[in-house]
C-alpha cells in the first residue's frame, strides 16, 4: 500500500464535480477490494470473508499511516493540491470503511466481527484528514513568514 500512494502523490490530483480534489490511489484500492469481497462471496464461507475481511483491515490500516506519514511529516515536501486532496480522499475512506463495515455486519456472525478492526481504521482515516487540516494550515503561516 505504501507504493500505491507513493506513485499516487507523483501525479497531480484530480477535482470532482464538486471542485474537491482528490487523488485516484484510494478509489482503485476500494475497486480491488470490492473485487476480491465479490468473490468470497459467491463463494459463501465464512470464514473466508472473514479472513479477508481481517487483511482489508491491516491493508486499509497501513495504506492510512502512510497518508498519515505523508499528511504530518511530509507536508512541506507536498503541494498544497495534494495535501486537499489526502483531506479528501480519508474523507472517502472513512465513508468506505463504514459501508464495508455495514455490509459485514450482515453477512458475519458477531464474533466473528470482533477481530475486523474496520471501525477503528475509519477513525484512523479522519485523524488523517484532521492533520492534513492542520498541515494546510502549517502551509498558509509559512507563506506568510517574509
Amino acid at each position: 500500500s505504501i507504493r500505491i500512494l507513493t506513485d499516487d502523490l507523483k501525479v497531480p490530483p484530480e477535482s470532482s464535480e464538486d471542485g474537491k480534489l482528490y487523488t485516484i490511489a484510494p478509489i482503485d484500492l476500494f475497486k480491488m477490494i470490492d473485487q476480491q469481497f465479490e468473490v468470497v462471496n459467491a463463494l459463501e464461507m465464512e470464514r473466508s470473508l472473514h479472513t479477508l475481511a481481517m487483511s482489508v483491515s491491516n491493508v486499509l490500516e497501513e495504506y492510512c499511516e502512510h497518508a498519515h506519514e505523508a499528511v504530518t511529516e511530509r507536508w512541506n515536501d507536498l503541494q498544497i493540491d495534494h495535501i486537499c486532496a489526502q483531506v479528501n480522499n480519508a474523507s472517502r475512506c472513512v465513508h468506505c470503511c463504514a459501508s464495508l463495515l455495514e455490509e459485514l455486519e450482515k453477512k458475519l456472525p458477531p464474533e466473528l466481527l470482533d477481530n475486523v478492526e474496520l471501525g477503528m481504521v475509519g477513525d484512523k482515516f479522519a485523524d488523517v484528514g484532521k492533520n492534513g487540516c492542520e498541515s494546510l494550515a502549517k502551509v498558509i503561516v509559512s507563506d506568510l513568514i517574509p
